[in-house]
């Protein structure tokens, strides 16, 4: 996290509204980007950031724990719409009288834990490697990544391609095979 967020979360943990502000202003547009490639509703993702930063403000205490708010702030919208996708699903299956199986259910939540076990290990490779893995992610493609870092796509490519090394290496046991298979699908719609 930079030094300036770092100054900014201690200010909105201490109630400075003016700090608030300007990490609302920040983030608040390209975080309904972001929300919205999930959701495919504008209104709805504004929605989810501003739940969002209404609960950050009313837990701005808790604040000065948060290591990186960008990743932090991403994850957070990510979960919250698809959360909202769960919920409008469920309640399409409970008006045509159907449920969730169990199947669906397992499914469901082995992706998540899937995903944040993924996540983890990318958290472990280098830092530039790392940070243009988590935009990856996040659903981001290769030019729009280039764009935030301000640097070239082949560098981003090559970024790329040396973080899937290391995690094929890293996640190699036999358990590990099914996030590989798991990673290698979420990348390969990404590009």
């Amino acid at each position: 996290m930079d030094l300036e967020e770092n100054i900014l979360l201690k200010k909105i943990s201490k109630g400075d509204k003016s700090a608030y502000e300007i990490l609302f202003k920040k983030y608040f547009k390209v975080l309904v980007y972001f929300s919205n490639k999930f959701v495919k509703n504008e209104e709805e993702s504004k929605d989810i950031v501003q739940d969002l930063f209404f609960s950050l403000w009313t837990n701005r205490t808790k604040l000065p724990s948060i290591k990186d708010v960008k990743n932090y702030l991403f994850f957070s919208v990510r979960n919250k719409s698809l959360n909202y996708l769960k919920s409008c699903r469920f309640n399409e299956l409970e008006l045509n009288n159907d449920y969730l199986s169990d199947d669906d259910f397992l499914k469901e939540m082995m992706d998540e834990n899937i995903f944040n076990i993924i996540y983890e290990a990318v958290k472990k490779l280098p830092p530039k490697c790392s940070e243009i893995m988590m935009y990856s992610l996040k659903g981001l493609k290769n030019k729009e990544i280039a764009e935030i870092m301000s640097i070239d796509v082949a560098t981003v490519r090559s970024q790329i391609r040396n973080a899937k090394k290391t995690l094929k290496e890293n996640l190699s046991s036999f358990e590990n095979q099914i996030l590989l298979f798991y990673l290698t699908l979420f990348l390969s719609k990404c590009f």
